[in-house]
Protein backbone atom coordinates (compact mmCIF):
# COMPACT_ATOMS: atom_id res chain seq x y z
CA UNK A 1 0.00 0.00 0.00
CA UNK A 2 2.85 2.30 0.82
CA UNK A 3 4.42 2.07 -2.69
CA UNK A 4 1.02 3.40 -4.24
CA UNK A 5 1.00 5.95 -2.19
CA UNK A 6 4.15 6.39 -3.16
CA UNK A 7 3.71 6.61 -6.83
CA UNK A 8 0.27 8.30 -6.84
CA UNK A 9 1.71 10.96 -8.12
CA UNK A 10 3.69 9.51 -10.90
CA UNK A 11 0.36 7.18 -12.23
CA UNK A 12 -1.97 10.48 -12.10
CA UNK A 13 0.67 11.80 -14.18
CA UNK A 14 0.66 8.93 -16.40
CA UNK A 15 -2.73 8.88 -16.72
CA UNK A 16 -3.03 12.09 -17.88
CA UNK A 17 0.01 11.56 -20.64
CA UNK A 18 -1.83 8.90 -21.53
CA UNK A 19 -5.57 10.63 -21.98
CA UNK A 20 -4.12 13.44 -24.24
CA UNK A 21 -2.31 11.08 -26.24
CA UNK A 22 -5.64 8.92 -27.00
CA UNK A 23 -7.53 12.07 -27.53
CA UNK A 24 -5.25 13.42 -30.18
CA UNK A 25 -5.37 9.79 -31.52
CA UNK A 26 -9.25 10.31 -31.98
CA UNK A 27 -8.52 13.79 -33.81
CA UNK A 28 -6.14 11.94 -36.05
CA UNK A 29 -8.40 8.79 -36.62
CA UNK A 30 -11.52 11.72 -37.27
CA UNK A 31 -9.61 13.51 -40.13
CA UNK A 32 -8.43 10.11 -41.40
CA UNK A 33 -11.85 8.94 -42.10
CA UNK A 34 -13.07 12.51 -43.00
CA UNK A 35 -10.04 12.01 -46.10
CA UNK A 36 -10.86 8.20 -46.34
CA UNK A 37 -14.35 9.38 -47.28
CA UNK A 38 -13.57 11.99 -49.84
CA UNK A 39 -11.41 9.87 -51.73
CA UNK A 40 -13.67 6.84 -51.41
CA UNK A 41 -16.31 9.63 -53.53
CA UNK A 42 -13.50 10.62 -55.81
CA UNK A 43 -12.56 7.02 -56.48
CA UNK A 44 -16.61 6.26 -56.94
CA UNK A 45 -16.87 9.26 -59.29
CA UNK A 46 -14.26 8.41 -61.16
CA UNK A 47 -15.33 4.76 -62.16
CA UNK A 48 -18.84 5.81 -63.00
CA UNK A 49 -16.81 8.09 -65.25
CA UNK A 50 -14.94 5.51 -66.90
CA UNK A 51 -17.69 3.27 -66.86
CA UNK A 52 -19.91 5.53 -69.58
CA UNK A 53 -16.47 6.13 -71.52
CA UNK A 54 -16.20 2.71 -72.06
CA UNK A 55 -20.16 1.90 -72.74
CA UNK A 56 -19.94 5.01 -74.95
CA UNK A 57 -22.57 6.68 -73.37
CA UNK A 58 -20.32 9.84 -72.95
CA UNK A 59 -18.05 11.30 -75.56
CA UNK A 60 -14.02 11.72 -73.93
CA UNK A 61 -12.96 15.36 -73.46
CA UNK A 62 -9.49 16.31 -74.50
CA UNK A 63 -9.00 16.00 -70.48
CA UNK A 64 -10.23 12.27 -70.98
CA UNK A 65 -7.69 11.44 -73.81
CA UNK A 66 -4.87 13.12 -71.78
CA UNK A 67 -5.23 10.82 -68.97
CA UNK A 68 -5.34 8.13 -71.20
CA UNK A 69 -1.38 8.66 -72.53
Amino acid sequence: MHDLNANKANLLTENQSLREIVHAQKIMIGKMELELSSKNITINYLTQEVTKIMKGDRVPTANDMLMQM
